[in-house]
């Protein structure tokens, strides 16, 4: 199993690439459930970045039966929290579409992207899909679903990093705005 580091190189344009994290995902996902052991293949600079604590990754993750009930804005709400991005169609790990009752999405654990039919919030069916063509390849009957991205913002992270900010209280700062004092490079209206 792989687990690559996050290359931030001079002079390239910053952008998404939702396979590295999605690599790096799954490996801390096995490292957390195999119960045997296996061979982690990793660059000493992916060691030394850091994951998500083991508890909030678990409490990311999703799992999907076929005829369970699956409350959709929810699940959609966990897609966008876990660094989804929404997409008219699915072509690339990390992306999802909705059209009607089917919600198509690309995991991280998989090599070809997962179309979920609904009827209501019951799911129907799941099956792999050629992101080409959009022709499915096979049925599922469970569906592991891990974030994309390493900062999983959901409400709780949310709430600690704005309690973080209100105890980072720069008293210089706050004079300032409570007097109304410009600063340079600010422009006051």
């Amino acid at each position: 199993m792989s687990f690559p580091a996050h290359e931030l190189l001079p002079f390239r344009t910053l952008g998404f690439d939702a396979e590295v994290p999605a690599a790096r995902l799954g490996a801390a996902y096995a490292a957390l459930t195999y119960p045997e052991p296996f061979f982690l293949v990793a660059p000493a600079l992916a060691l030394r970045q850091k994951l998500p604590p083991a508890r909030r990754l678990k409490e990311a993750l999703v799992y999907v039966l076929v005829g369970e009930e699956l409350e959709r804005q929810t699940f959609l709400r966990q897609l966008q929290e876990g660094g989804y991005e929404r997409r008219p169609l699915v072509e690339e790990r990390g992306e999802y579409s909705v059209r009607g009752g089917i919600i198509d999405l690309f995991p991280p654990l998989y090599a070809q992207p997962v179309r979920l039919e609904f009827f209501g919030d019951q799911v129907e069916s799941m099956r792999f899909f050629d992101p080409a063509s959009q022709r499915s390849r096979g049925s599922l009957e469970e569906l592991l679903v891990l974030p994309v991205n390493e900062v999983i913002l959901d409400v709780e992270a949310r709430e600690r990093a704005l309690s973080g900010r209100s105890r980072r209280r720069d008293p210089r700062f706050w004079h300032h705005v409570q007097e109304g004092l410009h600063f340079p490079g600010i422009e006051r209206h």
